[in-house]
């Protein structure tokens, strides 16, 4: 459907009692059009969902985004009557849009009594997101942030300069109140070989001198513990620079255990003995993989969620044809339960989902033929992402029962794949029929299809992100000899 028989759609539902709240005649619907597309609604559009108008775009979610922009301008120029105005008009035109597109789309639009200032939503958080020109899919977001909630300590892997860093930053711009002082991001050196860049050191010199580490690290935790009700997030950039475990083994053990990390032997000082790290920390790490990087050992990656980032086609496309003006600028959370809410779900006892039981048991078989089967960490901790990830997702457009299962897979099991063509053909044979609900095509004769039939295939798929990686892996394993999760 082209742009002006979207319009004429969007006309007949507009007029239509028996599918809308509220008709609007001739007059007003010409009005309504008329702003709809319009150079500053198309500037906009542009700008936080990547079109030229917004009736090509028919995600609720991304319309859900304009509609915040403007409700968001008009709060900003309350002082302004004839802005305030504006601004309140630009957004009932693009409520009757939204209205419209859910009416399409078969879903509700939130009751406003239901939307509250004062609790997470990663509606609200994707919408500032989006406003901040960062272009990222709302399911990317939702993702990183339910991986957060289940396990604080999530790795971002993929090319780099495809938005990893800023990701982690605008999210955590979105929930803080003081990001100059909840944020700490930490470029990881090629010569970090033990703890000190984090956590600093006792001074050789003089032993009642505790040196603090340049980084913030340390710092950023010492704050976290002190002020335990809100969130705080350390960002570890370019995460395997270094061998991991030489610098970070302190954090993994701690992490685990809840034991104290021991930082020195002095009491009654400013720097206690030790620290135990507090449940309102997210640690985050991106790493690119090339020559210059080291891998993951499955320690890392057990005790981690690793999103993948793949920029597709149409991501580049809305890239190159949106307008930059620079510099992303980075807000900060409109009121203080945002982020004060995430760490309360973050420190809950959610873990009680039970429908990915058949699933889990599926896959733990074929790992465990290579050796590479989950503990019950892994499995506790999947069962809380997909709980996590069904309970808050308010947004208009919920992530599915199946495309949650496909990221916990995507995320908590296939990291640990690695091995030669010989050892992963069958375990990624027999993953491959398992995201599948019907007879497909045998992994081995795919491979070898053109690439618009794989899409065409994996669009099929029940676990498309599961699918796609399965094929990059075994694609690699028979060119390479050798796979592995970061690789592929």
């Amino acid at each position: 459907m082209n742009i002006n028989e979207r319009i004429a759609a969007f006309r007949a539902f507009a007029k239509d009692s028996t599918k809308t709240s509220s008709v609007l005649g001739d007059s007003s619907l010409d009005s309504y059009v008329t702003s709809l597309t319009k150079y500053e609604m198309a500037c906009v559009v542009r700008l936080l969902c990547g079109a030229n108008s917004i009736f090509e775009v028919t995600s609720p979610d991304s319309i859900q985004g304009v509609l915040s922009f403007f409700r968001s301008q008009k709060d900003a120029f309350a002082s302004d009557a004839k802005l305030t105005a504006h601004y309140r008009d630009m957004a009932s035109y693009v409520l009757k849009y939204l209205e419209f597109v859910c009416y399409e789309s078969g879903v509700s639009i939130p009751s406003e009594d239901t939307d509250t200032n004062n609790s997470f939503s990663i509606g609200k958080v994707i919408s500032s997101i989006q406003r901040t020109g960062l272009l990222y899919n709302p399911e990317l977001i939702k993702r990183f942030a339910f991986s957060l909630l289940a396990k604080p300590f999530v790795i971002l892997s993929g090319l780099s300069g495809s938005g990893k860093t800023q990701l982690a930053l605008a999210f955590a711009h979105a929930i803080c109140q003081n990001p100059d002082e909840q944020i700490c991001i930490v470029p990881v050196g090629a010569d970090w070989t033990n703890r000190e860049p984090l956590l600093g050191y006792v001074n050789a010199l003089a032993k009642d001198d505790y040196v603090m580490p340049e980084s913030g690290a340390l710092q950023l935790i010492l704050r976290a513990i002190s002020d335990k009700n809100n969130p705080y997030f350390l960002i570890l950039d370019e995460m395997n620079m270094s061998y991991v475990e030489r610098y970070f083994a302190d954090f993994l053990s701690g992490m685990e255990s809840g034991k104290p990390i021991r930082l020195w032997n002095k009491t009654g000082h400013e720097i206690h003995e030790n620290i135990v790290l507090p449940q309102n920390l997210f640690i985050v790490g991106t790493i690119n993989v090339d020559e210059t990087t080291y891998m993951f050992s499955p320690k890392v990656l057990d005790r981690s969620s690793v999103i993948e980032f793949k920029v597709v086609h149409s991501e580049m496309e809305k890239y190159l044809d949106t307008p930059t003006n620079g510099r992303i600028v980075l807000g900060k959370a409109s009121d203080a339960d945002t982020g004060q809410d995430f760490v309360k779900i973050a420190a809950s006892n959610l873990n009680n989902n039970g429908e990915t039981k058949d699933v889990l048991l599926s896959f733990f078989d074929e790992l465990k033929k290579i050796g590479a089967e989950f503990g019950y960490r892994s499995a506790k901790e999947i069962n809380r992402f997909v709980t996590i990830a069904s309970e808050y997702d308010d947004t208009l457009q919920p992530l599915s029962s199946d495309c949650i299962k496909d990221a916990a897979i995507m995320q908590k099991l296939l990291p640990k794949l690695h091995g030669s063509l010989k050892t992963l053909k069958p375990v990624l044979s027999a993953m491959w029929t398992f995201c599948f609900d019907d007879e497909i095509e045998e992994l081995q004769s795919v491979v070898y299809l053109k690439f618009s039939q794989q899409e065409e295939i994996i669009g099929r798929s029940i676990y498309p992100l599961t699918a796609d990686k399965v094929l990059r892996m075994y694609h690699n394993a028979m060119a390479n000899g050798f796979a592995s999760y970061s690789e592929a």
